[in-house]
């Protein structure tokens, strides 16, 4: 069976000066090469930035199915085609860049409109956790992260400054997503060989994921 591959970019940049697209690419590369009859669903959030979200779409997403008005559906559309798109791959990559110690508000805005109630999670009882994520089990997630400096991957000098791993952690668990590998490219604004060497080692690391699947 054919495997569909999300791909979620996050960067204003564009080109080879993206870090973190430059990764994303390798990524897809290496992935087509293992899937030759598998599908890219490509998602720019740069090009086509999700809708934040607004009390109309707070109410319409806490009422039951049945009883949306057609003003209700409708403003949940965009989101319920995201989420659609998201339910029907089987694997994720996200290329992004840190900014202020977390993610950039387009990709807060995407993960807004995708962790929703009765669609990609819902309330349990009894437990050790409250929700239950209903994203089907077996889904896993590779997020490649661009940052100005070094050292913000787990037990780096700089992770203590890292709110955009637990953050992606957390929500993706919340909705049935715990296989997330991070993979980190440093020294973004540096332009010299610093930044040269940590973006081959994190070629390096991605070349060394796409092996797992074989």
């Amino acid at each position: 069976m054919s495997r569909t591959l999300l791909s979620i970019n996050a960067s204003p940049r564009t080109g080879e000066r993206s870090l973190s697209r430059r990764l994303g690419n390798r990524f897809i590369e290496n992935w087509r090469r293992l899937h030759p009859d598998g599908r890219v669903v490509g998602r720019d959030l740069r090009d086509a930035p999700p809708s934040f979200i607004q009390n109309s779409w707070i109410a319409a997403a806490f009422l039951p199915p049945e009883a949306r008005s057609y003003a209700d559906h409708s403003v949940l559309g965009e989101s319920d085609r995201l989420v659609d798109e998201f339910l029907a791959a089987d694997e994720y990559v996200i290329a992004t860049p840190i900014y202020n110690f977390s993610m950039p508000a387009v990709l807060k805005a995407y993960v807004d409109q995708i962790v929703r109630i009765g669609r990609t999670f819902e309330m349990a009882i009894g437990g050790e956790s409250p929700y239950r994520g209903m994203v089907p089990p077996g889904r896993s997630m590779t997020v490649l992260v661009a940052t100005g400096d070094a050292g913000y991957e787990s037990g780096g000098v700089n992770y203590a400054y890292n709110f955009l791993e637990p953050h992606l952690r957390t929500v993706f668990a919340l909705v049935g997503v715990v296989d997330l590998a991070f993979i980190y490219a440093g020294h973004d604004e540096a332009g010299d060989d610093a930044r040269d060497r940590s973006l081959a080692a994190a070629i390096q690391q991605v070349d060394g994921k796409m092996e797992q699947h074989v």
